[in-house]
């Protein structure tokens, strides 16, 4: 046992130029992954948020907001930076909010609360009171509203 071989293998040595290339291939076998439903995903994610705040907004004032004004007042501070980012992506993407919506009904599925600025033309994302987010064409939306 004195000179047995070394059965352990070694791990294969990676140059610089290797590690470059494998991360350069990554990237682009990636990227088709990436793309427009990252940035969909994340209106969603912000729209729901959106329907939260406003839900939370007439739990706590027995009354829908009327404007972005009253539903900030709502809005987390600085402590919850994040969630401060997520309500001022939807103000400044243009969406169309239908204030003072009452969200307690017992029909709020069906009840449009906010659509993109050109969804009476092209359809998209669309909040509904109850705080879900669809996919609607131009033709089903104008029927809702």
């Amino acid at each position: 046992m004195k000179n047995a071989p070394n059965t352990q293998r070694k791990a294969p040595r990676f140059s610089r130029r290797t590690w470059g290339l494998s991360a350069i291939l990554l990237a682009i076998a990636c990227s088709p992954l990436s793309g427009c439903g990252s940035t969909d995903a994340n209106q969603r994610e912000a729209l729901k948020f959106f329907g939260i705040t406003y839900f939370n907004y007439q739990q706590i004032w027995k009354k829908p907001p009327a404007n972005w004004d009253e539903l900030l007042k709502l809005a987390p501070t600085t402590e919850l930076p994040d969630d401060r980012k997520l309500l001022e992506q939807v103000r400044q993407s243009g969406y169309t909010i239908l204030w003072e919506i009452d969200c307690m009904t017992s029909d709020a599925a069906e009840v449009v609360l906010a659509y993109p600025p050109d969804a009476l033309d092209r359809g998209g994302d669309v909040l509904f009171a109850e705080g879900s987010v669809r996919k609607m064409s131009a033709d089903e939306l104008k029927q809702r509203l």
